[in-house]
């Protein structure tokens, strides 16, 4: 057995820095303890004898290209048999979707022999490649029906995924349903759609939302500014910025909690969540984007309560 199979699995557990608590996500299907042992950390086993089982989360394969967490993982792993039920439109998202989540350093394990291309398109390096007799994979604790196993480790270099996962680390997203039960309850919420106005003419958009574009989004919400939307008056305010799918509205809701918005925090998924999810949507409205000097003059000096 190569030493750095055994080396890229337990490596796991100190991705980024020694944390060991970075734990396993594993895309597909519900895999038993005998297919991934003790890289799962069954009970009572563990990579090199150890007892001290890392958390394991699973991602349902219908979830595979659309899933979001706000954490990251030191070991991601997806077999041929849940990789073969993604198509071919998919399979792109899918490999970035794990990269997305894995931390610095970390590692992708998989037994797909075409996942190869994808990953390396994601940036990932391929560490290994291996075909592995049954006491091999007996020793490592990977399922007997892999016949082989690629290793792919994710630079330490401080990523886009990483600033992702910063910025969602100190935020309480919402989940379409409860933004939109949100706005029936909550007179003083004000969703911020930072789409650019030709994605907000093709999909549409929500109701109520107003329109701050991403180059002009902390002018218009900070009253140090002078160019702040009128509608904003506390830094105790719910503020939800949307995006497309869910990303840069987390870098963008992470800058307002930064300028004092406590509150701030953005849509999982985005407007393709709100989409999927079956609710409404409508024609935008680009008359006016933003406000003028004059209308923030009359709020009075500071702007805010």
């Amino acid at each position: 057995m190569s030493p750095l199979l055994e080396a890229s699995i337990v490596d796991h557990r100190s991705a980024s820095g020694g944390r060991a608590d970075h734990g396993v996500l594993i895309f597909g299907s519900d895999p038993s303890e005998s297919e991934l042992g003790p890289i799962a950390g069954g009970p009572g086993s563990g990579v090199g004898g150890s007892t001290d089982a890392p958390s394991v989360v699973r991602v349902p394969c219908a979830e595979m290209s659309t899933v979001q967490l706000s954490r990251q993982f030191g070991l991601c792993v997806i077999s041929r048999r849940s990789w073969e039920s993604v198509s071919d439109w998919d399979k792109q998202l899918v490999v970035h979707n794990m990269a997305v989540h894995l931390a610095p350093g970390a590692t992708m394990l998989s037994d797909a022999p075409d996942l190869q291309d994808y990953a390396l398109a994601c940036g990932l390096e391929q560490v290994l490649d291996e075909a592995l007799d049954r006491a091999q994979k007996a020793s490592v604790g990977i399922a007997d029906t892999w016949d082989q196993v690629l290793v792919f480790r994710r630079t330490q270099r401080t990523t886009i995924h990483d600033l992702v996962a910063e910025a969602r680390s100190n935020l309480r997203r919402l989940t379409p349903t409860e933004l939109h039960a949100l706005q029936r309850t909550d007179p003083d919420l004000v969703v911020l759609d930072t789409r650019t106005p030709t994605d907000r003419q093709r999909f549409g958009a929500i109701p109520g939302s107003v329109h701050t574009p991403r180059t002009t989004l902390e002018w218009m919400i900070d009253p140090a500014s002078g160019y702040s939307l009128e509608m904003i008056h506390s830094f105790d305010q719910p503020l939800v910025v949307v995006c497309n799918e869910g990303y840069s509205s987390s870098l963008s809701a992470a800058a307002l909690q930064r300028l004092g918005f406590v509150n701030a925090t953005d849509l999982v998924r985005g407007v393709m969540g709100w989409r999927a999810a079956g609710l409404p949507l409508e024609p935008p409205d680009h008359t006016a984007i933003g406000c003028s000097a004059a209308v923030n003059a009359r709020r009075g000096p500071t702007g805010l309560a």
